[in-house]
């Protein structure tokens, strides 16, 4: 998925993808951490980033 088809949904929709097996929260998780990458340094609106520990936690298979 990219960030176009993304911001398309609202957190309902993207789990909803998420149910249907049409997306995994891993690639969700990428690709809001490259949109985060892309626009952060404009706006600086990040002040912890949790990236990683995020993806630990979508790494859990908790999902379905």
């Amino acid at each position: 998925m990219d960030f176009e088809e993304y911001r398309k949904h609202d957190a309902v929709g993207l789990a909803g993808l998420v149910s249907k097996g049409e997306v995994t929260p891993p690639e969700l998780l990428e690709v809001a951490v490259s949109r985060m990458a892309a626009v952060d340094p404009k706006i600086n609106a990040v002040t912890l980033d949790l990236t990683e520990a995020g993806r630990k936690a979508a790494d859990r298979h908790i999902w379905g």
